[in-house]
């Protein structure tokens, strides 16, 4: 479940606060870079990141500052869900391209069109949020190109 709480809008771009929450057993989205600076504040529950190559757990009042080009996701391994304020500086495309995302796996990734479909919403948002490193980029962008090859939008 995703909220935005302060839009891009509001703040002239300057920043994007999400508030999300991760049930039980849910994973994050796959190891990804942005150009922007990313913090999680964990409102409650425990959060598992991976950051770098290393991997922190997150309790209820713990903050993390992710800097810009490193890799990271996160999970939730507990049995409680967990809620973390998502924030974004500056805010980029990254509130559209989250919406876009959320829509587009609401369902689950069961139908390979909607991997498809992700793929080119990532290919078109590289500038936001993009695997780390050549090859796994090099693989999205191939996934895309199929995609569109065979129709696939991200709308």
């Amino acid at each position: 479940m995703l909220e935005i709480v302060t839009p891009a809008a509001s703040t002239g771009g300057q920043l994007v606060e999400v508030l999300f929450t991760l049930p039980p057993g849910r994973r994050g989205p796959p190891v990804h870079v942005h150009r922007h600076v990313e913090e999680w504040e964990v409102l409650d529950g425990t959060l598992d990141a991976r950051v770098g190559g290393g991997r922190r757990t997150l309790p209820t009042g713990s903050s993390l500052s992710i800097p810009a080009g490193t890799a990271h996701t996160f999970r939730n391994s507990g049995e409680e869900p967990v809620r973390v304020l998502d924030r974004h500086r500056p805010a980029g495309r990254f509130e559209d391209f989250l919406r876009r995302e959320a829509a587009l796996s609401a369902d689950g990734l069961r139908h390979p069109g909607t991997v498809l479909r992700l793929a080119v919403l990532w290919d078109d948002y590289r500038d936001t949020q993009a695997p780390p490193g050549r090859a796994a980029r090099a693989a999205l962008s191939a996934l895309a190109a199929l995609g569109r090859r065979l129709g696939a939008t991200p709308d």
